[in-house]
């Protein structure tokens, strides 16, 4: 009898030490990688960001895509669903956390951050994000397909009481990448170099750390490979690298 009991105390111990030994391994390694949170844009959903989620985890990065719904939604509404998807703790286990956001996902990152202190933050990078706002909203707002939108739509305007003019100068590492086309179809509505829909001078960010501009529409520059290349290169090293990409051009005086 008592030798049953000390194998059953010897493989007790055994186990646990081995399980606690398991725990710890686990916990460094995720300790040593680098998280990214990816968040998507205006009327999409997490789904429409798994090229950019596929070439992050490629180069070593644990990703989460943060959905949110954005229709008929206020901005306080979305910022609160964005919170809860956030999970402090986990990211806590992390070596460093990023954020990457296409559009209004850069804003509603904008607004989180400004709002919450992530300790182990690392860089953010934002892919056509209308900072100041876009001339979109301001020429159709009072339609009423663009009323249907609801509140978050109509607060993408490029007055002062906007909800990108009202968002905080950032205090962490941002690059900005903007797109651009050479079509001229929509000249009446943003004239000058835009995307399509975000004009390339409300992409400028006061305090940012980078910029680089790639010839790509709004829609679809989270499917760009330069794209996907050169937001690997700012959370890497805190700038674009432009050896990479060849249908860049240089910003200027935007």
């Amino acid at each position: 009898m008592r030798l049953i009991i000390r194998i059953f105390l010897v493989v007790f111990i055994t186990t646990s030490i081995s399980s606690c030994s398991i725990k710890t391994a686990a916990t460094k390694s995720t300790e040593k990688k680098e998280l990214v949170y990816l968040l998507h844009g205006l009327g999409r959903g997490s789904g429409s960001m798994w090229y950019l989620a596929l070439k992050l985890r490629n180069s070593g990065y644990t990703v989460k895509r943060v959905g949110y719904p954005s229709i008929n939604r206020t901005p306080k509404e979305i910022i609160d669903i964005i919170d809860q998807e956030i999970d402090e703790k986990e990211s806590d286990k992390f070596k460093k956390v990023h954020f990457v956001g296409h559009s209004l996902g850069g804003l509603m990152i904008r607004e989180y951050l400004s709002k919450k202190k992530v300790s182990n933050l690392g860089r953010v990078v934002m892919l056509g994000t209308p900072n100041h706002g876009t001339t979109v909203v301001d020429k159709y707002k009072d339609k009423w397909f663009f009323k249907i939108l609801g509140k978050m739509t109509l607060a993408l305007g490029t007055d002062k009481s906007s909800f990108p003019n009202s968002l905080p100068s950032p205090y962490y590492p941002v690059g900005i990448i903007a797109g651009f086309t050479d079509k001229l179809y929509n000249e009446f509505v943003l004239p000058g170099e835009d995307d399509g829909v975000v004009p390339l001078k409300s992409t400028k960010l006061t305090g940012m750390k980078d910029m680089i501009i790639i010839k790509t529409g709004h829609a679809m520059m989270k499917y760009d490979s330069d794209v996907a290349i050169q937001t690997i290169a700012f959370l890497q090293t805190g700038s674009f690298n432009r050896s990479l990409s060849k249908k860049y051009k240089i910003y200027g005086n935007l």
